[in-house]
C-alpha cells in the first residue's frame, strides 16, 4: 500500500479520534473540578474512619460496700435544723389509771412538753414534763400521740382517747383499784350570757366520710377562754340539748344555747363523747 493512501485514511479517522479524546478531558477536567469544590465544602470527611476498638470486658466486683445507718429515719427530723437527733423513746405499756389524755403539745425546744388531762375527779388541768399528775405519778415525757408516765419508777403510756377504754383509781398504798368502764361526767360551767361562748368560740364544719357531722370548735383569741368554758380545741359539737346541728347555721345555734337557762351539748372529743352543760345566770 503506497503512502498517500495510508495518509489519506489517517485524515478520515482523525476527527473523530480527535472528538473522544476531547469528550474525555473535558470528563476528566469536569471531575476534577467538582472535586476540588466538593473538598472545598466540605473539608471534613463525611463519615468518620472506621477503628477497632476492644469490647469491654466483664471486671470482677472492687468497689468498697457502704453501710448506710437507716436507723437516721427515725431519729433525725428533716424538717427541723440540720441533722438534729431525737431520742428515741421505748413504748411503755398503758396506763390503767384514771386518767384522759385530751391534749398535749411536744415542745422540741429549751420549753418542757404539756399535756391537758382529765383527773379522776373529773376536773382537767394542764400538766408540765416533771410535774406530779397524781401521788406517786410524774409526768415524764410528752410525745406528738402519747405521754409517758412514771408510777413509782415504771414508766406507763397514756394516750390520746385512751384507747383501751378502761380506767382504775390508785388506792392508798398507790396499786390500781378495781377497773371500771364508767364513762366521764358532765361539765358544768356557768356563763353570764350565750354571747361569751360567740367571742371565745370559732365554729367549722367537721366533716366524716364526706358528710357534715357537726361543728369543729376551736379558739378564737386565747385558749384559755375556751378551756373556761369546758371545750378544747378540735372538740366536735353533734348536738344541743339532743338537737343534731348538722343543718343550723351558727347564728341558730347561739339561739339555742340562749333559749333555755341550762343548755346540754353532745361533744365528740378524740373520739370519745363528753358532755357540756352551759348554766346561764348572773
Amino acid at each position: 500500500m503506497a503512502l498517500s493512501d495510508i495518509q489519506d485514511r489517517l485524515l478520515k479517522v482523525e476527527p473523530g479520534v480527535r472528538l473522544a479524546v476531547e469528550v474525555v478531558l473535558v470528563v476528566a477536567i469536569g471531575g476534577l473540578v467538582a472535586r476540588m469544590i466538593w473538598l472545598a465544602l466540605a473539608p471534613q470527611p463525611a463519615v468518620a474512619a472506621y477503628s477497632e476498638r476492644p469490647l469491654p470486658t466483664m471486671q470482677a466486683a472492687t468497689a468498697e460496700r457502704i453501710d448506710a445507718d437507716v436507723s437516721l429515719l427515725v431519729r433525725t427530723n428533716p424538717f427541723e435544723g440540720a441533722g438534729s437527733v431525737t431520742e428515741i423513746v421505748e413504748d411503755a405499756p398503758d396506763t390503767q389509771l384514771n386518767l384522759k389524755l385530751i391534749g398535749l403539745r411536744a415542745d422540741s425546744g429549751p420549753n418542757p412538753g404539756t399535756a391537758t388531762i382529765v383527773l379522776p375527779n373529773n376536773q382537767q388541768k394542764k400538766f408540765s414534763e416533771g410535774e406530779e399528775v397524781l401521788p406517786g405519778v410524774e409526768l415524764k415525757s410528752v410525745l406528738s400521740d402519747r405521754v409517758i408516765l412514771n408510777r413509782n419508777g415504771i414508766d406507763e403510756v397514756l394516750r390520746l382517747n385512751n384507747r383501751s377504754g378502761r380506767f382504775s383509781v390508785l388506792d392508798s398504798d398507790g396499786a390500781p383499784a378495781e377497773t371500771t368502764s364508767a364513762p366521764p361526767e358532765a361539765v358544768t360551767i356557768q356563763i353570764s350570757n350565750p354571747s361569751a361562748v360567740l367571742s371565745a368560740v370559732s365554729l367549722s364544719n367537721a366533716r366524716a366520710n364526706g358528710r357534715i357531722i357537726g361543728y369543729r370548735l376551736e379558739a378564737r383569741g386565747s385558749v384559755e377562754r375556751l378551756q373556761g368554758l369546758g371545750f378544747q380545741p378540735g372538740d366536735v359539737l353533734l348536738r344541743i340539748n339532743g338537737v343534731s346541728v348538722t343543718d343550723k347555721d351558727p347564728l341558730e345555734l347561739m339561739s339555742m344555747i340562749g333559749g333555755d337557762r341550762e343548755t346540754r351539748l353532745d361533744i365528740d372529743r378524740a373520739g370519745g363523747p363528753v358532755e357540756v352543760i352551759l348554766e346561764i345566770g348572773e
